[in-house]
């Protein structure tokens, strides 16, 4: 079942991959506001996670905290708090009203220095594709293919594509130049946890090739071993 639901995923994706060739690249500045979104609003906090809270004006309350492993983290002045599966921004918000019992309009700021074992993946034309690399915040598009060895001489780093899912759990694509990234000063792409980057070769839109690379490879039998199998049986009869 597990194999089946990958030679079906890699149908999907390999269908994309040939028909996005004559579909427009992304602008970048979209996934920019994709990825301060995400952090603002959709990423979860779990245990593990180091945090850096700071309220303004008041310098000796910045602190960095670890949430521990049953979701709780103490702040200073305001006490030990849930935060297990709150958002950046729901955390924020607990902590100003918190704060507020002590000091007049305080501004609160929660950052993630530092997420508890999140991942982004990197397959194709890298030198060591398919590795799950553990996400930082920051991690940019170019950092996790240089994460991954860098390009490989077939690779078509004008071809990149980005696979991430939306808040409904529906996978969205995204084409992106990284020639422009690495030659002309273009903007990289900010890459949220469990994104997949994969670069494409220059030959992608070779159908032969591509059902070699991602469909023979995971089939449990090869096509045409059982077609033979049954004609040598038949032959025998």
């Amino acid at each position: 079942m597990i194999r089946c639901k990958k030679v079906v995923s890699a149908c999907l994706f390999g269908a994309f991959l040939l028909s996005s060739c004559a579909s427009p690249r992304t602008d970048p500045k979209v996934l920019v506001g994709q990825w301060m979104s995400y952090m603002r609003n959709r990423y979860t906090i779990q245990p593990g996670d180091r945090l850096r809270v700071s309220l303004e004006g008041q310098p000796d309350l910045t602190q960095e905290v670890v949430v521990d492993p049953k979701g709780r983290a103490a702040f200073l002045e305001v006490g030990s708090l849930d935060c297990s599966g709150m958002t950046l921004e729901s955390l924020r918000k607990e902590l100003k009203n918190r704060y507020a019992k002590h000091y007049s309009q305080p501004r609160v700021d929660v950052i993630l220095l530092e997420p508890s074992e999140q991942v982004v993946y990197v397959g194709g034309e890298v030198r060591r594709g398919g590795e799950a690399i553990p996400y930082r915040p920051g991690m940019t598009l170019m950092r996790a293919i240089l994460a991954a060895g860098g390009f490989m001489i077939t690779a078509k780093p004008s071809e990149v594509i980005l696979l991430r899912q939306d808040p409904e759990g529906k996978p969205l694509f995204y084409r992106i130049d990284t020639e422009k990234v690495a030659y002309e000063g273009g903007m990289d792409i900010p890459l949220l946890p469990n994104d997949a980057v994969f670069v494409q070769t220059s030959g992608v839109a070779d159908v032969g090739n591509w059902v070699e690379l991602y469909i023979r490879r995971l089939l449990p039998i090869q096509p045409g071993t059982v077609v033979g199998a049954y004609v040598g049986s038949s032959a025998r009869n």
